[in-house]
């Protein structure tokens, strides 16, 4: 028991829910919506004899009143004594589900968890008395029999489905007591409608397959404390409880071993009209009365004229014999005085309770009921079990009280995340923005100190953390543009880095230059997010006016040198128009990488022809160039030659990926 808390911690921590990964998740989004559970039992009291069993009916609804749909799956019963539950199934707009509870059983607490909720607790009280004292006049229906936890059940049609009014015990050969062909006996304990009324215990001895040889006996014991109930043992003997508390003990072939009663073997004599009756004697303390017939129910049975013997009454048939089990008195009495001859059924047992039967007893036979000790409380905690119930339902309730913070815990979190990644950019791998937001996803989930008790702190983490880096790009660039800020100027106050002999493009041989210089940048493994700025500022210094003061001495290949500045710059312009091809078409799926190949390429070459032509009207901007006629036209011709190779080129780097 001592490990039981942890345990039974651990169960609920893996079961919790989490939601799925998604970018449409929002912030405000709440993990849990309530429902308010409802239970209702189709019965308030069951008789603990280990057979019955009631419904429970599971209904939700959410906070407007509406019924919320419930999946067997996602309900926990749990109760405080064990209990037999049965499959949860769905019917109607709820769930539904048996629960029986043990061999004489606690009353038991019940509530039910689903994975947004938890009911209130009801109690289905039990008991092992009578529930009530009279027959009600119920119109008498055929028999279902059945078999309930290796115990042979009866129930009349017309009863409850659930609640059981009788057991049987059978003896069936061969052995010590059946030892003939076809020749058997039976114990049937009967409670019809569960009143004590009818209690009663009734033997038939088959001597052969003839139903008009059975010799019946019909036994009542007083006090009619209990209903009486049967506990298989773990050797199969059926230990059977008798309605005064009293015990008899069956082995698997249905003879008695133990108890109140001493068993002689099944008459299988030839002559019927001479054969005995059950040979059961009474060792017990209460009162026994037993009445016989042959082929008929002893209640009324009466072809016998001879009176039913004193002593155990195993022979005979007239009459009613009366033991009281403490004094050794007998009484013989007619059958009449106890239930009535007229042709009904059931035939009722005319004192529905004990203090009616006591008094005509005393009235009649000058001895009354015995008080025999028996013990009606079996109110006996199952403490393991309830401790159980209180840590389960405690566990939810905090469970509960997590899930309400979750929100604003994974909120505050996220915030606090972010200043972490921009204080460290070691993460970034590559300036492709789909590579940043993995990288971005990745290293905040290390950063990340959020701990929950019943629910994944990574899973209710990620849709938070996704939208948070789907803009870290954007602080990137800011970081870019500050260092290329801060590091430009002097690249403009020396340009021997510039080598036009060799058809250097100035504003690539100014990026880099830029990052030759300095490769300790926080951003250097990201150089596409330098790119936009850097470019900017290297097109700045060239329309310097250090820049072009060098140029004028550098008048040697001007045209070579504006030709390669106009592809540079349209190598960067279409760089930047490919980058955003990509992103505006995403091959982020099967289906879009059929549906978008084209369109992707679509979307740079037809763009091709207007970046060419701000390449050439950029490079034609410069002084120089005017100064020595260099002509649009000649630049446009020699960029014509490679027009489809780079645009192959920049299709190969950016869509085939």
């Amino acid at each position: 028991m001592k490990y039981l808390h942890l345990f039974l911690l651990f169960l609920s921590a893996c079961s919790s829910y989490a939601p799925k990964n998604s970018e449409r998740y929002l912030a405000s989004k709440k993990l849990i919506i309530s429902e308010v559970i409802e239970l209702t039992l189709s019965q308030p009291l069951v008789v603990a004899n280990g057979l019955n069993r009631v419904q429970l009916s599971i209904k939700a609804k959410d906070e407007n009143g509406n019924p919320v749909s419930l999946k067997p799956s996602e309900v926990e019963i749990v109760t405080s004594s064990q209990a037999k539950l049965g499959e949860i199934v769905s019917q109607g707009e709820g769930l539904l589900i048996s629960i029986a509870p043990k061999t004489k059983s606690p009353s038991l607490k019940i509530f039910v968890t689903t994975k947004n909720s938890q009911s209130p607790i009801i109690v289905l009280k039990t008991t092992l008395e009578p529930i009530k004292d009279k027959l009600a006049p119920l119109p008498f229906g055929p028999s279902n029999n059945s078999t309930v936890n290796g115990i042979d059940v009866t129930r009349q049609d017309n009863f409850p489905v659930g609640q059981y009014e009788g057991f049987i015990v059978s003896n069936r050969g061969k052995n010590a007591i059946v030892n003939a062909e076809d020749s058997n006996r039976e114990f049937a304990f009967d409670f019809e409608e569960q009143a004590r009324q009818n209690l009663s215990m009734l033997v038939q001895d088959a001597p052969n397959g003839t139903t008009s040889h059975g010799m019946l006996s019909h036994f009542i014991l007083f006090p009619r404390v209990i209903l009486p109930y049967a506990e298989v043992q773990s050797n199969e003997d059926v230990l059977v409880t008798l309605t005064n508390g009293e015990e008899v003990r069956f082995n698997k072939q249905g003879e008695i071993v133990d108890g109140v009663f001493e068993e002689g073997p099944v008459d299988t004599g030839p002559d019927r009209f001479t054969r005995t009756y059950a040979n059961l004697k009474y060792q017990g303390k209460g009162i026994l009365l037993r009445a016989n017939a042959r082929g008929q129910m002893p209640q009324q049975g009466q072809f016998e004229a001879t009176k039913i013997d004193m002593q155990y009454g195993i022979k005979y048939s007239s009459d009613v014999l009366i033991i009281n089990g403490t004094t050794g008195e007998r009484c013989r009495r007619p059958k009449k005085d106890f239930w009535s001859d007229a042709d009904v059924t059931p035939i009722q047992f005319k004192f529905p309770t004990d203090a009616e039967f006591d008094a005509y007893l005393r009235a009649n036979c000058k001895f009354g009921i015995p008080n025999l000790s028996v013990n009606t409380n079996f109110e006996i905690e199952d403490k393991e079990a309830q401790q159980i119930f209180e840590i389960k339902r405690n566990l939810f309730q905090e469970k509960l009280n997590e899930n309400a913070q979750v929100d604003s815990k994974v909120a505050a979190e996220t915030s606090a995340i972010r200043p972490k990644l921009l204080s460290d950019l070691s993460w970034v791998s590559s300036g492709i923005e789909s590579q940043i937001k993995e990288d971005c996803l990745k290293k905040s989930l290390s950063l990340s100190t959020l701990e929950f008790k019943f629910n994944n702190a990574a899973q209710l983490m990620k849709p938070s953390l996704i939208i948070s880096c789907s803009s870290i790009k954007n602080d990137l660039e800011i970081i870019a543009r500050d260092e290329i800020k801060n590091l430009i100027s002097p690249l403009s106050e020396d340009f021997s880095w510039v080598n036009l002999s060799k058809g250097q493009n100035f504003g690539a041989s100014c990026q880099k230059e830029f990052f030759n210089r300095y490769n300790n940048l926080n951003l250097k493994n990201a150089h596409n997010i330098y790119s936009q700025s850097l470019i900017e500022s290297c097109i700045e210094i060239e329309k310097s006016m250090p820049f072009k003061n060098w140029l004028s001495t550098q008048a040697v290949a001007v045209e070579e040198r504006l030709f390669l500045s106009v592809r540079d710059i349209l190598t960067a312009s279409s760089e930047v128009t490919a980058q955003r091809c990509v992103e505006q078409y995403p091959m982020n799926s099967a289906l879009n990488r059929l549906r978008y190949k084209k369109q992707r390429e679509a979307c740079l070459i037809d763009e091709w022809s207007a970046l060419e032509a701000k390449a050439v009207a950029s490079a034609l901007k410069d002084p120089l160039a005017q100064k020595v006629g260099i002509n649009a036209a000649n630049l446009i011709l020699r960029l014509d030659k490679d027009r489809r190779v780079n645009q192959l080129k920049l299709i190969k780097k950016y869509f085939q990926q």
